[in-house]
């Protein structure tokens, strides 16, 4: 062997190793950023949350832990399922059982069969096959002693004793006794309630205000609630006369001065004094968000505004509701962000994706999930 040859031959040897070394920890590191390496958080995670307050629920392998906006874990991953924070806390299982941690991963409260969602600073949990409430520092406020429970609203919480459901106030005291068959939350001092088969409406005083006579009902928004009988459904106001006449065969609340309603097999918009603002020629129509609504035409979705005029055509696979100026779309398998003008302010590259909260929204890359900047923030 000439001696030149063996002069080179080990560093040569080695450079190889290093490039290869090098380049395949690049490719590793493409693969977690994504595509032109523009995530903010590179995808690692088995599945992720939405940021609330700064902080994010991610899974990693078999675990649940919180991450911040920098991706670094503040909270490890040791629990078997958990949920967003909801002020100073958030819910998490571990073992079979369910409590809640505070931002430093201090678990305040464990061993509870179930946990609700936090409304009004207080949220329902179970213990024994009954249930009570906690407040927001995880300290049990209202003892287990109900059969259900359900968030409080207008400071009032809903409990089934027995059979029949009722109201408490903040104490635990019962305001409302237990007397329906079923009752939803309060919207503009009005709960619906069932009894029997039929629906209708009591004030914060348990007092019926509109008798049980509908099949099913909605709550009240902008002074008129969508209603049920037979098979037609109609608007009623406060006292329960009726506004707009039961003609439509399906209805849904109003939510700044217009409604969705079902005439035929196809969706539309109304406003309050029930006049056409989009005739019915849609296969459903999704919530405004930021002024726009995605609807469902066949098998495309678009988005309208207030009036019902298209402002980006119906093409889409599938869409979600515009958060920060921005929609995530699905084009044939590949989910990306659109604008208000419909113009692509993040290409459609992924398999998955959730909507911006907090600037970030969760994106899935290869089987795995991670995090991306909104580009208008």
């Amino acid at each position: 062997m000439n001696p030149n040859n063996r002069l080179f031959s080990v560093p040569f040897f080695a450079l190889v190793v290093v490039m290869t070394l090098f380049l395949s920890l690049s490719a590793s590191d493409a693969e977690e950023s994504g595509p032109g390496g523009g995530m903010a958080i590179p995808a690692r995670f088995d599945s992720a949350g939405e940021f609330v307050g700064g902080i994010a629920a991610v899974k990693a392998g078999d675990k649940w832990g919180f991450i911040g906006e920098s991706g670094v874990f503040i909270i490890e991953p040791r629990f078997d399922d958990a949920g967003s924070f909801s002020g100073s806390l958030a819910p998490v299982k571990t073992g079979g059982t369910w409590g809640y941690v505070d931002k430093t991963g201090r678990l305040v409260i464990d061993g509870l069969d179930f946990v609700g969602v936090f409304a009004e600073g207080l949220a329902s949990v179970e213990i024994g096959n009954k249930w009570g409430w906690v407040n927001d520092a995880g300290k049990v406020v209202i003892e287990p002693q109900f059969d259900d429970a359900l968030p409080f609203s207008n400071g009032l919480g809903r409990v089934k004793v027995g059979e029949k459901w009722g109201c408490i106030d903040r104490t635990g005291k019962i305001v409302i006794e237990p007397q329906f068959d079923d009752i939803w939350g309060f919207f503009e001092g009005l709960a619906p309630v069932r009894i029997g088969e039929k629906w209708g409406f009591i004030d914060a005083t348990g007092a019926v205000v509109i008798e049980p006579r509908f099949d099913h009902v909605w709550t009240f928004s902008g002074g008129l609630a969508a209603v049920k009988t037979g098979k037609s459904c109609g608007y009623v106001d406060t006292v329960g006369l009726f506004v707009i006449e039961p003609t439509y065969r399906d209805a849904l609340s109003f939510s700044d001065g217009l409604a969705r309603v079902k005439a035929g097999r196809k969706w539309g918009l109304i406003d309050t004094s029930g006049g056409t603002v989009v005739k019915s020629r849609y296969d459903f129509i999704g919530d405004f968000s930021e002024g726009l609504a995605w609807v469902l035409a066949g098998k495309e979705f678009g988005y309208i505004d207030r009036m019902g005029t298209v402002v980006i055509g119906p093409s889409y696979a599938n869409a979600g509701d515009f958060s920060e100026g921005l929609a995530r779309v699905d084009a044939g398998g590949k989910w990306g962000f659109i604008d208000k003008t419909g113009a692509y302010a993040i290409q459609p590259v992924y398999e998955d994706a959730r909507g911006f909260s907090e600037g970030m929204a969760a994106v899935k890359f290869n089987g795995k999930w991670g995090y991306i900047k909104n580009p208008l923030k």
